[in-house]
């Protein structure tokens, strides 16, 4: 009776893991979907609006001459040589980038599961330590730093998505 019961046990956590693992690669399979065709194409169409906004703003606010060599503190520097001079444009880019790195923080979350995301969610946490920096570059209005910030941003999104994609298409293979 107890070899039985034994088996029968056995055989439950047999079929209970097997439905799991199946239920489990499913949820994987559309994670790869959704961060292929969807998250991150929004997220890189995001850079992609923000870098034109900035690029734009660069070349209308960028001044004249040169600054100076001998500050090395960028609050010294005088408030007409800082390129976004608005407190209230640098405090709406950083807003922008604080939810940009929460959207680019949970892409992250969604891939802790799947193992073969590894490189993409290193990707990923990359994309976010930029979009810190453009945080702070954002902050002292600093328009060239703040594009140079967003174009690795954008790149290393660029990347997530291709190792991402990759996985997708290679489930047809």
């Amino acid at each position: 009776m107890k070899k039985k019961r034994l088996g029968y046990i056995r055989r439950s956590y047999f079929i209970l893991g097997t439905c799991a693992l199946l239920v489990s690669g499913s949820c994987n399979e559309t994670v790869k979907v959704e961060l292929c065709s969807e998250r991150l194409p929004q997220f890189e169409k995001k850079m992609d609006d923000a870098i034109a906004a900035l690029d734009q703003m660069d070349m209308k606010n960028t001044p004249k001459g040169r600054y100076l060599a001998s500050v090395t503190d960028p609050m010294k520097i005088p408030e007409g040589l800082r390129e976004i001079e608005s407190q209230e444009e640098r405090d709406k880019w950083s807003r922008w980038a604080e939810q940009e790195l929460g959207r680019i923080q949970t892409h992250m979350d969604i891939t802790v599961d799947d193992p073969a995301l590894v490189g993409a969610r290193g990707e990923m946490s990359l994309a976010a330590n930029h979009l810190v920096s453009f945080s702070g570059y954002a902050i002292l209005g600093e328009t060239s730093k703040m594009l140079q910030a967003l174009v690795r941003v954008r790149e290393y999104g660029r990347s997530a998505r291709r190792l991402v994609c990759s996985q997708e298409q290679g489930k047809d293979l």
